[in-house]
């Protein structure tokens, strides 16, 4: 029963080391896609076109690859993402009012 258990953990963990091998995001292109994809998530679920987005800036940090899009709307949104090299984004975002 114990070395049954100690197997099925040691694939659980030989599995998870392969699945972390197999996402990692080595090039800025690769990068560019997963923040466009959370770009597009983003703007549907705010209601803001994805073409009013545009790419102010990019650069590559020690965790991975920062983004940072501008929307020409008003409200103004700057929206950064952040890629991993592990393959995980984060959103972040900031609403410029207008007063």
């Amino acid at each position: 029963m114990i070395k049954q258990r100690l197997v099925s953990i040691l694939f659980g963990l030989l599995l998870l080391s392969l699945t972390s091998s197999c996402t990692r995001v080595d090039s800025a292109q690769e990068a560019e896609s997963i923040a466009q994809a959370q770009l597009e998530k983003y703007s549907q679920r705010e209601g803001v076109p994805l073409s009013q987005f545009f790419k102010k800036n990019i650069s590559l940090v020690q965790d991975g690859w920062f983004f940072e899009y501008e929307s020409l709307n008003q409200p103004k949104h700057l929206v950064t993402i952040l890629v991993h090299h592990n393959g995980r984004a984060e959103v972040s975002r900031t609403i410029e009012s207008t007063r």
